[in-house]
């Protein structure tokens, strides 16, 4: 048995044994299928999370929760399978390369820790040492101000990994919050140091953001495919909001972002000759600025229905014809938020019953013009059960973010301990 799961058992079996340890956690089931061009695809997973709790002292709270993720089905995926047609430059004949006939991708059975801290707290501050909980800005999709976390749009509202950080909130006065991360890597250069100021009434919301990290673009150089890594020092600053106007929600979010001190390096066996220009496979060059900002609104009906609304801009993302094979490689690998520049977000919402309720979300490209239509039907069953079934329709061109699939859907069932 490897140590991860050694772990999982240890820390399982002293939250059932031990007085002092509250436990509690969730069984999670998934089953996922999806319709693309040209065939049919079905997986899913397996989840077990069990989350511990203790506090060994007055204002000191020790915290983890353990997952075990077993997963079934298509576990395999060909990345070219998702990519439009004609990104890749086939090589000469007489060229050395590793051009590929696909770049596969696995899921494999895990067990690891979302959240391990320990937390100091008091009147005035709180210290959490340790992997936590930190998720910036105000939008539901996106999240400019986020430097942590990129989420998955087609279930934003889904649980986050923990981020390895020291985390300092102060409370100065009521409605004032101070917080500052540093996130420490190999040297000073990498080490994430983050941010905020925030101001709380009853009806506005106001954060502003500073932060500066290592941000780290990988890629692969054509024709010979192999692979590069472009880091540079970004720095950060932004603010983010939320509001409630006579009933009216309104949030948005603005990120300035500058790019310096870049530092390249490609893996390319040795011997091999070939002429590179790092300038012409990297996409930023040292003091570009970037911004990127997100604006919502939502309202909630006498009638109990809810709808909003969020639309995102981001100068990371290209225009259509100008997107290469690289670009979906960092949109793939969270390294981007979006693929294009302009995306628009809408959800409906309504309580069909007091233990159901109908979800209905469209996520448009705006540059592309594909769509993903989403529908999603939650029932809570007692007190401990949940289910989810969604179905997903894309509308697009083959060669378009939302095009290369046709239909999905889901059906989730959780189960909670």
């Amino acid at each position: 048995m490897k140590a991860p799961k050694i772990l999982f058992v240890l820390l399982l079996t002293a939250g059932m044994t031990y007085a002092g340890v509250n436990w509690y956690g969730y069984f999670e089931s998934q089953a996922d299928g999806a319709i693309l061009q040209s065939e049919s695809i079905l997986y899913g997973y397996h989840k077990l999370r069990a989350d511990l709790e203790t506090n060994p002292g007055e204002n000191v709270r020790i915290g983890v929760n353990v997952n075990a993720k077993h997963m079934w089905g298509e576990t395999t995926f060909n990345l070219l399978d998702y990519l439009p047609e004609g990104l890749l430059t086939p090589p000469a004949q007489d060229s050395t390369s590793t051009y590929p006939g696909e770049i596969p991708y696995t899921f494999r059975d895990t067990v690891y820790l979302d959240n391990m801290f320990l937390q100091l707290y008091g009147n005035k501050f709180r210290l959490t040492l340790g992997k936590q909980q930190i998720s910036p800005g105000t939008g539901y999709v996106w999240n400019p101000t986020d430097i942590f976390n990129v989420k998955d749009i087609m279930d934003p509202g889904y649980e986050q990994t923990g981020v390895m950080a020291l985390g300092l909130d102060i409370y100065p006065k009521t409605g004032n919050s101070i917080f500052f991360a540093v996130r420490p890597k190999e040297d000073l250069d990498h080490t994430t140091w983050y941010a905020r100021i925030r101001q709380t009434t009853a009806a506005l919301d106001v954060s502003l953001n500073i932060a500066q990290y290592a941000w780290t673009e990988t890629g692969f150089y054509e024709p010979y495919f192999f692979p590069w890594e472009q880091t540079y020092k970004r720095f950060m600053a932004g603010t983010a909001f939320s509001a409630d106007i006579a009933g009216i929600g309104l949030h948005g979010e603005y990120a300035y972002n500058r790019l310096n001190n870049p530092a390249f390096s490609i893996q390319k066996p040795e011997g091999i000759k070939m002429p590179f220009f790092p300038e012409q496979t990297v996409r930023f060059t040292s003091g570009e600025h970037y911004i990127e900002y997100l604006l919502g609104i939502d309202y909630t009906f006498d009638n109990s229905l809810f709808v909003m609304a969020e639309y995102f801009h981001s100068d990371f993302g290209k225009e259509k014809n100008e997107l290469v094979f690289n670009d979906f490689i960092q949109y793939m690998s969270g390294t981007t938020r979006s693929l294009n520049r302009d995306y628009l977000f809408f959800q409906a919402m309504y309580p069909v019953t007091d233990l159901t309720t109908s979800t209905a979300f469209i996520i448009s490209n705006l540059n592309d013009q594909s769509t993903v239509l989403n529908f999603q039907l939650s029932t809570t069953l007692g007190n401990n059960i949940e289910t989810d079934i969604l179905g997903s329709w894309f509308v697009g061109d083959e060669d378009t973010e939302f095009g290369a699939q046709k239909a999905a859907a889901r059906i989730r069932l959780k189960v909670y301990f």
